[in-house]
Formats: C-alpha cells, sequence, structure tokens
C-alpha cells in the first residue's frame, strides 16, 4: 500500500538577476571551483562532471562546516543542478540547486532555486538569509566588483 508523505513542501528559495557578463562567464560562476570560490565558499572541491560530488567548508564562528553536493546536471552556458548529500543543516539534505543562465541579447539571465524543503522554522529561515547574501555575492562577482565568498 502505498502512503504518501504528509510533510507540507515549501516554496523553494528562488533569486533572478541579469548581469552583462557573458553567458559562459556566468556557467564558470556556478559549476568551476574558480567561480564558486569567487562568490560563495573559498575553501572545497567542485566536482566538474555529472557523477561527481561536491565539497565545500565553511568556517562559522570557528566550526568547520561541511557541505556535500552531487552534480546532477551540467548544460555548459546553461544550467547546473546539484543534489545536497551531507550538511550539518538538517533541512538541506535532499534539496537541490539549479542555476541557470538564459542569454538576453545584451544581457543573461541568471536564476537560482533551492528547492524540496521539507519543513520550515529556523534553519529554512537561516538558508534563505545565507541565499540573499550569496546571491547578492554572485551578482556583484559577475558584475566584476568582486564576490563575497565565505572563508
Amino acid at each position: 500500500m502505498f502512503v504518501q508523505s504528509q510533510e507540507p513542501r515549501l516554496n523553494p528559495i528562488r533569486h533572478e538577476f541579469s548581469t552583462p557578463a557573458t553567458a559562459k562567464a556566468a556557467y564558470d560562476a556556478v559549476a568551476t571551483a574558480a567561480g564558486i570560490k569567487g562568490w560563495w565558499a573559498k575553501v572545497g572541491t567542485v566536482a566538474e562532471k555529472v557523477g561527481g560530488t561536491t565539497e565545500l567548508r565553511f568556517d562559522k564562528d570557528g566550526q568547520i562546516v561541511v557541505m556535500k553536493f552531487r552534480v546532477d546536471a551540467l548544460e555548459p552556458d546553461r544550467m547546473v543542478r546539484w543534489t545536497c548529500t551531507e550538511n550539518a543543516n538538517p533541512v538541506w539534505r535532499g534539496t537541490t540547486l539549479t542555476w541557470t543562465v538564459d542569454d538576453a541579447g545584451d544581457h543573461r539571465d541568471v536564476g537560482f532555486a533551492h528547492d524540496g524543503f521539507s519543513q520550515g522554522g529556523p534553519p529554512y529561515d537561516m538558508t534563505v538569509e545565507g541565499w540573499t547574501h550569496f546571491n547578492a555575492s554572485l551578482e556583484a562577482y559577475l558584475a566584476g566588483r568582486g564576490g563575497m565568498p565565505s572563508n
């Protein structure tokens, strides 16, 4: 007998912005180690092949936090999708992060979605706040103003 989960699904966290950066630059910012280190996490390894594991490390008030992701999709200059496989914040496990790049002529539209949350509360709220900062960091990085990555 199939029993459907009664846990509510929260809306994905979404951010969108336009940038004069090329589609390749926008894609590289979210798909390569050099890019990720420029706006999100200075320490870690980024898998650049589907099926690979990305591991990012953050110093949170003197405590090291490790996040691991499986790379699910890479479409050069268009889209990157990861699934979180490990994170001290339990609301992240099993969620997906997707970045999209759409060429709009004289600019590129960059989209971000973090989806699959099954619970809210402070851990989810902290995630929303974190993505507000890091998406602003990505936008600044692509605009040539320098990102604000975490140590």
